[in-house]
């Protein structure tokens, strides 16, 4: 094992930590770590940022969920955030975590998946582990969380601070895109998040920005160590480079035990099955790629398991597109793949030969001559600059030993050069790129896409098939798959093959589909499409399946509410509040130490972003409403104590002779006084005092998702006589003529705005550095407020 980036002494001072460790992870897993296991557990102990390279199948995501589960690491972060590339690799994770920490005795509950497809914890907070994917945690954290309403745009932009999170696979994600977003989030929230990135084939550029960046120790297995470690040592693994494309007939010619066949397209993966199956119909054919619908794929992918899993000894040739690459733990005999990245390539390859005693043989195949057989490596109009690489390299190689050092040059011969381009923006400037970007959805409330410093557009379409009597109102409400739009541009030459949706609900929803250009959700008529569980989606074929029915994400219930005072819906709300800051102290722990604030003042912070989030429900307007409103309900209801709910709480616009107001703006206006009072006496710089006071107001401002209307007047109204006094039942201090003072302002929203610009100034760094506070305080909020509501038998 070799370690770098981390002083001796650090890793002696963990040394008794890893004398217990060494037992624990054999009862987990059945064996003792590996000496890199073992170094990866002793750098997350002493708190560090770690890269870990190892080879493929030594065992890295036991490196970090072993040190995870482990009970006596005392100042563990409080959840485990697994992201990987591709959902299709999520569910492997997510199950084999699911054994893991039921043998270290967590309930099965604390270990969640959250994908577009499986959206079982969408506010990340239900799970100890939460497996998910790189899309799904930058896009929260960049506030345009994918799946969720607008008003939710806020919700996860903070799920990171307290958590240890592991990007698996990082050489998977593109340079220019989801890499350097994902440093440079995590730069943004520095000192809040303990990270973990791990990769068997990545490139000295991203590793080196990684060090520099996020001060990453690199932990690797030494050659040494590769020796004695079974999935290197204990195996044989040879790639032979042929003249020829690939056939069947080369496929059957060196068939023995299990073959695994991989090609760069479905299309050219189901033709391959086909011609299979068709020469040799006693061999069993599996075919598995992205255009199967989601229980079949699974039934596929369990499939596999079973056939190419640890100690199968069955015979079968198993033909596969990329979505092999990468976390599935299989083996084969003989692996046969086109010619692919060379990063691609090594991923492909540790599917051949995986487990301890095996021999293999890879064989790399040219591309055919027909039109852009390079695809999906470019674009249409030419190749990805390192798949022609990874066809210069191999021209001067007949066989080679796949051993990891020969693997490791390969791939910074193709890959280093593209990957350094890809991060010439550097991090300085995706910090600013991405503090611009939460300002925009944030501050601004201006509809932007996220997707561009995530994912390449790759030009994907959502496609369902059925027919015109049967269309959806919502592609969403189909099983559909995801294919890249020149796939479909075939379809088109022969007339239209089905409909486009056009999103226009109240007029025409679909849309004869003529062109692709500025579709992004398609049907495709039977006639245009075949489907069957056993080769998937084959376009051009005619077929009788349609979409099954798909059950949307459970929405959250706004079911009749209950009446409850305003003071005791605050101090709920309060308490609630406090608790999560309590039971994520890791999380406040890390606030506390990157704002020099005391944990009493942090939680003083808290408290009183809890109290003030409702004071606009104080405004003689809004309680005119509510208590008409009560009784409608109950036309027994007498006036009284102020009301923060009422009974069967209608919508803005209802019955009552009266109009609901808004209340957010009004709650961080009306707040301005208690808040200051909170921080006057605090030991901290007077700068420190107004952001924080600043941070507070804003997260109330934005409780429910929104910001400062764009109306110049923001509909601030008088609060309630005794509002002063009501304030005070829940800790906020502000005297009667303070709030007077504040009704009579003439420029409520220059006050406010100037506030608000201490912590979020739109010139400056004041966003960079006082966002993660502001998002924090509103994710706790927003999360406390609904727990609270539902305690109380409401739902707002």
């Amino acid at each position: 094992m070799r370690l770098e980036g981390m002083e001796p002494d650090a890793v002696e001072m963990r040394q008794a930590m890893s004398t217990d460790y060494l037992p624990f992870f054999k009862t987990l897993t059945g064996h003792l770590p590996h000496p890199y296991q073992v170094g990866v557990a002793n750098s997350l102990f002493a708190g560090r940022n770690l890269v870990v390279r190892a080879p493929t199948g030594c065992g890295k995501t036991l490196s970090v969920l072993g040190p995870f589960l482990f009970p006596a690491w005392q100042d563990r972060p409080r959840r485990l955030l697994y992201a990987l590339p591709l959902r299709t690799l999520a569910q492997g994770i997510y199950a084999e975590a699911c054994v893991l920490a039921e043998r270290a005795g967590l309930p099965p509950d604390r270990v969640t998946l959250q994908t577009g497809e499986q959206p079982d914890d969408p506010f990340f907070d239900l799970g100890d582990i939460i497996i998910t994917t790189y899309d799904q945690l930058l896009s929260g954290l960049l506030c345009g969380p994918y799946g969720k309403s607008a008003r939710l745009h806020n919700i996860n932009a903070a799920a990171t601070v307290g958590t240890l999170v592991v990007f698996d696979e990082y050489h998977l994600m593109e340079p220019a895109r989801a890499f350097l977003t994902a440093v440079a989030g995590l730069k943004l929230f520095e000192g809040l998040v303990q990270s973990v990135w791990m990769t068997a084939t990545a490139t000295a550029p991203l590793d080196g920005l990684l060090a520099a960046a996020l001060d990453c120790a690199l932990v690797s297995v030494s050659e040494a160590e590769q020796a004695q470690i079974p999935a290197i040592a204990a195996v044989q693994r040879e790639l032979v480079v042929e003249d020829r494309p690939l056939t069947a007939e080369a496929v059957l010619s060196c068939h023995q035990g299990r073959s695994l066949v991989i090609l760069n397209t479905v299309a050219r993966a189901q033709a391959m099955a086909h011609a299979l199956q068709a020469s040799s119909p006693d061999v069993a054919t599996v075919v598995l790629h992205s255009r199967f619908f989601r229980q079949h794929r699974r039934a596929k992918e369990e499939e596999l398991r079973r056939l190419l899993g640890r100690g199968s000894s069955a015979e079968a040739i198993v033909v596969t597109t990329q979505v092999v690459e990468a976390g599935l733990d299989i083996s084969a005999d003989t692996l046969h793949t086109e010619l692919c990245p060379v990063n691609s390539l090594v991923q492909r390859a540790g599917r051949c030969a995986r487990f301890r005693g095996e021999q293999g043989t890879v064989h790399v195949y040219p591309l055919t001559d027909e039109p852009r057989s390079w695809l999906p490596y470019g674009d249409e109009r030419r190749e990805d600059p390192t798949l022609t690489a990874t066809h210069n390299l191999l021209a001067g190689v007949k066989r080679a030993s796949l051993a990891p050092g020969v693997v490791a040059d390969w791939v910074q011969q193709v890959h280093a050069e593209t990957d350094a381009l890809g991060l010439r923006d550097g991090v300085t400037r995706r910090v600013e790129g991405c503090a611009q970007l939460i300002e925009r959805i944030a501050v601004l409330r201006e509809p932007t896409d996220v997707s561009d410093l995530i994912r390449a557009g790759e030009n994907t379409l959502y496609v369902i098939l059925g027919e015109e009597q049967d269309l959806p109102p919502v592609p969403a409400e189909r099983e559909g798959l995801s294919l890249r739009r020149w796939s479909l541009a075939g379809l088109l030459q022969a007339g239209s093959p089905g409909w486009y949706w056009t999103a226009d609900g109240d007029w025409a929803p679909w849309t004869e589909l003529r062109q692709l250009a500025g579709t992004y959700a398609v049907c495709l008529r039977t006639a245009s499409a075949a489907y069957d569980s056993t080769v998937g989606l084959r376009l051009g074929e005619p077929g009788d399946a349609v979409s099954p029915p798909r059950a949307l994400p459970p929405k959250r219930a706004f079911a009749p509410t209950r009446k409850e005072s305003w003071p005791a819906h605050t101090e709920m709300v309060a308490a609630m509040a406090g608790a999560r800051l309590a039971e994520n102290d890791k999380a406040a722990a890390a606030i506390a130490r990157r704002y020099g604030l005391a944990p009493s003042l942090l939680a003083e912070a808290v408290r009183v972003t809890a109290a003030a989030h409702d004071v606009g429900k104080l405004q003689r307007g809004w309680q005119a409403w509510a208590e008409e409103a009560q009784r409608l309900s109950d036309p027994s209801y007498v006036s009284g104590i102020p009301l923060a709910h009422t009974d069967s709480q209608p919508g803005p616009r209802c019955e009552t002779e009266h109009i609901r107001p808004p209340h957010a703006a009004a709650s961080a206006y009306y707040s301005l006084p208690a808040c200051v009072a909170a921080f006057r006496q605090a030991q901290i710089p007077l700068v420190t005092a107004r952001s924080l006071v600043a941070a507070c107001l804003a997260a109330a401002l934005a409780h429910h998702g929104g910001w400062l209307p764009r109306a110049l007047d923001l509909g601030v109204q008088p609060l309630v006589p005794g509002a002063a006094n009501t304030l005070s039942q829940v800790g906020l201090k502000a005297t009667a003529d303070e709030l007077a003072g504040l009704a009579r302002g003439t420029d409520k929203r220059g006050v406010l705005e100037h506030v608000l610009s201490l912590a979020l100034s739109r010139s400056g760094d004041s966003l960079q550095r006082w966002w993660p506070l502001v998002a924090y305080l509103t994710r706790v909020l927003r999360l406390s407020d609904w727990r609270a509501t539902e305690e109380g038998g409401t739902h707002e």
